[in-house]
């Protein structure tokens, strides 16, 4: 265990995760050189993760940059790397320690998976028997759970909230996780990840710029994937993105990006997802698609407002929409009166500020009400509303039903499907 150089914060979390996920924790200095790990066999993982193509590559990261870094081999396995320096959350300070978690697999692996990947680097016999040893002894664990711990990580040696896509991927060779293969899927699941599916759709249509944010709050359904490809975990996460590629596409001609657009760009994607050769290259991929998606669909919403200021007062309100907005909030921040702001936002979109500020609101509520372990007082709470009941209110107003009711209707729909 992690004792003799290491803070008791940091210490504790050493311990946790080694408890929960039985994921190790490894402190090197500046300069990547062993410390000490929390692993049992820390010869021999520590060789290999002295040894991986990607390391010159997360040092010289880590040098540069304050927050973790996903990263891991041809093999499978997956690490994160964080950086600690001697002013926290200022990169040019020095880099001071690096704290490493891993290694991990992306998804459950057959032997002969591993087989196959560890042929691939010309290593004697008896060293892929040794290697396949200590791999089988390895967790898999969903991606979700992985960047948690990440974050948790950052949080330890800097005090920083994070969002797991603040995590970057290091793409020239390294797996970021997918959901461990299970040949039973439980309702539970099944439901978080339709609801997780329908957040990101509703995201894309809305062309939702805060769309980080929104999903950091259903962080453990982020990245999961069924049984798309048993054993295989590259296969599993391509077969997993070139889905969602296709239902991406869908939603965002729904949010108003014309069909040739949109599904040119699908196949763009497509074609980008099978050319890569590592999960953490199908993350990326991945990721991009998303963000572009979204930020298309953004522009094109933006293009039926004519006036830049009205432009700007909606974006405005869609990045800050959880926190209290009013005519005049707005007008200040925009530097116009709140008359002239009014009269020509009321021009320009047929209804008023305040009406639209609060239609945002419920937009954003009913994504939050998909998650079934928050409740009404802290979803009012999340969006500003003075008190639970005035968002009750407010929500039967736009949507003709309370929102435990729409709620309901969403659970019993998820669950059918």
């Amino acid at each position: 265990m992690l004792q003799a150089k290491t803070e008791p914060l940091i210490q504790a979390f050493g311990e946790i995760i080694s408890c929960v996920e039985n994921v190790y924790l490894w402190h090197y200095d500046f300069d990547f050189q062993y410390i000490e790990s929390s692993c049992a066999d820390s010869v021999f993982w520590n060789m290999i993760l002295q040894n991986t193509p990607a390391k010159t590559d997360i040092q010289k990261y880590c040098r540069q940059n304050t927050r973790p870094i996903l990263f891991g081999d041809e093999t499978g396995l997956l690490w994160i790397a964080a950086p600690r320096h001697a002013v926290p959350n200022q990169a040019q300070s020095g880099l001071s320690d690096i704290y490493v978690l891993g290694p991990v697999f992306p998804s459950l692996q057959s032997e002969n998976k591993m087989r196959q990947d560890i042929r691939r680097h010309e290593v004697s016999i008896a060293f892929q028997q040794e290697f396949i040893r200590h791999m089988k002894a390895l967790p898999a664990i969903s991606s979700a759970m992985f960047f948690f711990f990440g974050k948790m990580l950052h949080y330890c040696l800097t005090k920083e909230r994070i969002q797991h896509m603040d995590i970057p991927v290091h793409t020239s060779g390294m797996p970021p996780v997918v959901e461990p293969a299970n040949s039973e899927v439980s309702k539970t699941e099944f439901h978080t990840r339709a609801i997780h599916e329908e957040v990101i759709l509703h995201l894309i249509k809305e062309g939702n710029l805060n769309y980080r944010s929104v999903l950091d709050r259903f962080p453990l359904n982020y990245g999961h994937v069924g049984m798309l490809a048993q054993d295989d975990g590259l296969r599993q996460a391509k077969n997993q993105f070139i889905a969602a590629a296709t239902l991406y596409s869908r939603a965002a001609v729904q949010g108003g990006l014309s069909r040739v657009v949109s599904f040119s760009l699908a196949n763009q994607y497509i074609r980008a997802l099978e050319d890569a050769s590592t999960i953490p290259e199908t993350m990326d991929v991945y990721q991009r698609m998303l963000d572009d998606y979204i930020r298309r669909v953004h522009a094109c919403k933006q293009q039926e407002v004519s006036s830049p200021l009205i432009r700007n007062c909606i974006e405005l309100i869609n990045l800050h929409i959880e926190k209290p907005l009013s005519l005049r909030r707005i007008a200040e921040q925009v530097n116009y009166s709140e008359y002239y702001l009014s009269k020509l936002f009321k021009k320009e979109t047929g209804g008023s500020i305040v009406d639209y500020i609060k239609k945002k609101k419920i937009d954003y509520a009913k994504i939050l009400l998909l998650d079934t372990n928050r409740s009404i007082q802290d979803i009012a709470e999340d969006l500003s509303f003075s008190t639970p009941s005035r968002f009750t209110e407010t929500f039967r107003k736009i949507t003709g039903i309370p929102p435990k009711e729409y709620r309901k209707r969403q659970t019993d729909s998820s669950s059918k499907s």
